[in-house]
């Protein structure tokens, strides 16, 4: 594929470009020829394609690709385990209230806040909220990768008015909207919030599961809360509420959507290999649900939600300060890994992942497709995945096929006879007669 020095066409330079991609969007918000349209993949993420009549060559989509100039990582300050004092604001994030309260103090100063909302197609992009009434657009996790078309060049200038801008995204959000504004002086302030982040799904699939479960009910999807907290923040439910006025609640372990998610089965290939994990993203702030508050502070976790904040800037430090009364918490030790897997590990692909989108535009449901999937039978579509072999053995197969061998007799060797012996897990439940040969009287034998 060559260097960015090397690239001539057009075409290499988008062969470079998708390489990589995270589908930030910085490459075609800076590109000054306005060739570059982020446009969907087969399996429904964005990436940049180059219109070849347009494209003067300057190569500057590649330099500021942040996945191409990853940032240095930068050394976290403090980290806290914090909740809002409000049980309502609370109750109604996703974990303990923390970008909530971050985000009300940024309009009540007069800024602006970006964040992902869902519009009335159910596609979620990134949009500005200068009210208080529009904050709840942007409450809450939404599992699905958003659209920040527009929103940089936006962000950019409310900065460059004196304003005040908090934008809330994903580590390759953040490091996509850095990137775009280079080194540039701003009269305004700005403040990245990064969000821990899983992964991100699939667009396409999520519209196709939209549109299946809108004509199963009879009627559209008005809204969707990926985090309904009604059974507890642990045990956290995706409800779905209809126009007429019905509503759905599944936990995450019955919702396929949700299982097929967090068992990475239709990520955007990057999320495999994240390369803005340990705090590469160039964020102010760290936020997101600390599972694992019970190793640091277990008085605090009383099931309704708790925050983890990690402090990586001076203005991510003073924003946090600036609302201390309006929550409750502690400061908590230094260790990364240990405050949550997703800030420095990667999901691995799901095994059948190649198979799951060869079959996905075929499929007349992606409900069943993603069942049948995770469960590793052969979907209900066999003739689209007969001539796709798995580009990654399944991991379960390869274990049953190891213990087989391992139960074999050995060549010229008589078979066990013990009573548990052809039991799986059993090989040292022997007889007693056996236990007591000792090991020349088995020679002898």
């Amino acid at each position: 594929m060559g260097t960015a020095a090397t690239l001539k066409t057009p075409e290499q330079i988008e062969r470079f470009l998708k390489a990589s991609c995270t589908g930030c969007g910085c490459c075609a918000a800076k590109c000054p020829a306005e060739c570059i349209r982020m446009t969907p993949d087969k399996e429904g993420f964005l990436y940049p394609k180059i219109d070849a009549s347009k494209c003067m060559r300057c190569r500057l989509c590649v330099a500021t690709c942040p996945a191409i100039n990853t940032p240095a990582p930068v050394e976290p300050r403090a980290a806290l385990a914090l909740m809002a004092k409000d049980d309502a604001l609370r109750k109604a994030s996703s974990s303990g209230g923390v970008c909530a309260l971050l985000a009300r103090a940024a309009v009540e100063r007069g800024g602006v806040v970006f964040g992902a909302a869902f519009n009335d197609k159910m596609e979620l992009r990134h949009i500005a909220a200068e009210k208080a009434a529009d904050l709840a657009l942007l409450s809450g996790s939404k599992y699905i990768q958003s659209d920040t078309a527009g929103t940089f060049a936006q962000a950019q200038e409310y900065l460059r008015s004196g304003r005040y801008v908090a934008y809330f995204g994903t580590s390759c959000q953040i490091a996509g909207l850095k990137a775009y504004l280079g080194g540039e002086k701003f009269k305004g302030e700005l403040l990245c919030v990064d969000l821990i982040c899983h992964g991100v799904p699939s667009p396409e699939v999520f519209r196709k599961y939209i549109r299946e479960t809108e004509l199963l009910h009879g009627a559209p999807i008005t809204d969707i809360r990926f985090r309904d907290k009604g059974n507890g923040w642990k045990k956290s439910s995706l409800q779905t509420i209809f126009a007429d006025g019905a509503q759905t609640l599944r936990t995450h372990g019955e919702d396929l959507y949700m299982k097929g998610f967090l068992r990475n089965l239709y990520l955007r290939p990057c999320c495999h290999n994240c390369k803005f994990k340990n705090f590469r993203g160039g964020s102010d702030l760290l936020v997101g649900d600390f599972w694992n508050v019970r190793l640091f502070a277990p008085a605090l976790d009383d099931n309704k939600g708790i925050s983890l904040a990690v402090v990586l800037s001076d203005v991510g430090n003073k924003r946090l300060s600036e609302i201390g009364d309006l929550m409750s918490g502690r400061e908590i030790p230094r260790g990364a890994r240990s405050w949550s897997a997703n800030i420095a590990g990667t999901p691995s692909p799901h095994p059948r992942r190649a198979q799951f989108f060869a079959a996905l535009n075929s499929a007349p449901s992606v409900i069943e497709l993603i069942q049948g999937t995770l469960l590793s039978k052969t979907p209900t579509y066999p003739n689209a995945l007969a001539e796709v072999k798995p580009a990654r053995a399944d991991r379960h197969a390869i274990h049953a096929a190891r213990i087989a061998r391992r139960r074999q007799p050995r060549h010229g060797a008589k078979s066990a006879s013990g009573p548990h012996d052809s039991k799986p897990g059993n090989r040292r439940l022997r007889t007693a007669a056996q236990k007591n040969i000792s090991p020349r009287a088995r020679r002898r034998k």
